[in-house]
């Protein structure tokens, strides 16, 4: 027997419905993401109402044209363009556009469109690759404006389909700057966790299993697998050691987050494996640590990206460990080690 959903009383569906429209308007912004977040966390049912009217919402998309012809027939009478309603913005989300995905609720409800039986199945555009060698910087402007910026040794993705718009990282740290587009979220894959924006300005990374991302501006939502996503806003770093361990949510400097941008690493107390995986990206020779306690050293300091020497003695003066070359590779030991 299938379960009843809960009942959601009228006064909720409305506000839940002004929410749609107003963050799917052209102009929507972080002052509404912002205050759309207060409302969501004011009561235990509105994210239920919210997804409900989102939900609807999506499939009026979806079966727009084909009921617009219906009720041309049914009628002399002319029908309003949903998207026409959809586009004009007030921030109260006006009861004429409420009224328009009620009204559409009604129309979803009461008329049923069947697919056309030999209809062939949608085109999958195929992804583009970008790729970059150590130690590179590559600035990427894509089809809808968005750009990219990435990080040396890095590998990415992309693929533009008709409802959205797909990044994935094989490994790779990029900075990124979405063109707002309401009706194609832009998507970033990376391990089992995923970024949702429409539009904004944040760092995504992964390296070796880690995760990080961080926004600049506006605002993303972080999930993994059938979690409730996280909301990140700006001047948060969410990271994670890998796709198993918990996150951690944490405040971050913009010349943190940005500083590979500017060829200048920053780090606060971070662990030295990390600031080790780092460097891989722009070293030509392999870098290994020894021991678990050299990696577990908290390294804090500005590594400047140029000339490897210089960087490894910067390190050296800065944290007790000492580097040397062998066999083929540069390995960090801790000073207290190799005593």
């Amino acid at each position: 027997m299938t379960p009843r959903r809960p009942n959601i009383d009228e006064a909720l569906r409305e506000a839940a419905a002004q929410w749609v429209v107003a963050l799917r308007a052209p102009d929507a912004g972080e002052a509404e993401w912002l205050a759309f977040e207060a409302w969501l966390e004011d009561g235990p049912d509105r994210r239920m109402a919210y997804d409900r009217a989102t939900a609807l919402w999506e499939d009026i998309d979806a079966h727009q044209a084909a009921l617009r012809q219906r009720l041309q027939r049914a009628s002399a009478s002319p029908v309003v363009s949903l998207e026409s309603r959809r586009a004009r913005r007030s921030w109260t989300a006006p009861a004429a556009a409420v009224g328009a995905l009620a009204a559409a609720a009604v129309l979803a409800v009461v008329v049923f469109i069947p697919a056309p039986p030999s209809a062939p199945p949608p085109s999958v555009a195929a992804p583009t690759v970008y790729v970059t060698a150590k130690g590179e910087h590559r600035s990427l402007t894509l089809e809808d404006g968005s750009r990219i910026d990435l990080n040396g040794a890095s590998r990415i993705s992309v693929r533009f389909l008709a409802d959205r718009r797909e990044v994935t990282l094989d490994d790779a740290e990029a900075a990124f700057s979405v063109a707002h587009d309401t009706a194609r979220p832009f998507i970033i894959s990376a391990g089992r966790r995923s970024v949702r924006v429409v539009g904004t300005e944040f760092d995504v990374m992964r390296h070796e299993g880690r995760i990080a991302v961080t926004v600049r501006r506006g605002i993303v939502e972080v999930a993994q697998g059938a979690d409730a996503p996280v909301r990140l806003t700006a001047g948060r770093r969410l990271r994670a050691e890998d796709d198993s361990t918990p996150a951690v949510i944490e405040p971050v400097a913009e010349a943190e987050a940005q500083g590979w941008r500017t060829g200048r690493l920053i780090y606060r107390q971070q662990p030295f494996g990390d600031v080790v995986s780092d460097l891989g990206r722009y070293f030509d020779e392999p870098l290994r640590i020894e021991g678990d306690r050299t990696a577990a050293l908290r390294f804090s300091g500005v590594l400047v990206v140029g000339q490897e020497d210089e960087i490894i003695r910067r390190i050296e003066a800065l944290l007790a460990v000492s580097a040397t070359r062998d066999g083929g590779a540069i390995v960090f030991r801790s000073n207290d080690a190799s005593r």
